[in-house]
């Protein structure tokens, strides 16, 4: 546990010496500065997706058809990594995090965001909580 909150200590250190967290810079400009940092896209685990051309595997006459597979990306395989990562990244430039009387990271929404949500939740050594609709089919919710 106490790695976990290193790493993200270390995230909030990074983000201090790069400036990141200077309220007199505006967040927008700050957190496009911090997703281009290699340190901390190592820490966050930001990854660019991979472009696959699949236009041999289908019935295309004209054009090309390529996708952007987010199913390769480490420990979660979808899109919502990155949304999680943004979020999380946003709330240490805002100075929010790391801060002990905040241990929780809390989401709603679909089973990729839960999935995003838990492998920070690991990653980072905190408590998570995920919200589902009461309208979820059953065999979605278990």
């Amino acid at each position: 546990m106490e790695k976990q909150r290193n790493s993200l200590e270390e995230l909030k250190r990074i983000a201090e010496e790069s400036g990141l967290r200077n309220a007199n810079v505006p967040l927008r400009d700050r957190l496009a500065s911090a997703i281009q940092n290699i340190r901390i896209r190592n820490i966050l685990e930001i990854e660019h997706p991979k472009i696959e051309d699949l236009t041999s595997n289908l019935p295309v006459k004209k054009g090309k058809v390529y996708a952007a597979r987010y199913d390769l990306t480490q420990g979660v395989d979808n899109h919502k990594k990155m949304v999680a990562a943004g979020l999380i990244l946003r709330q240490v430039l805002l100075r929010n995090l790391p801060n002990e009387n905040r241990d929780t990271l809390i989401d709603g929404g679909n089973v990729n965001t839960a999935l995003a949500t838990r492998y920070y939740v690991n990653k980072f050594g905190l408590h998570g909580i995920h919200v589902m609709s009461r309208y979820f089919p059953d065999d979605i919710i278990s």
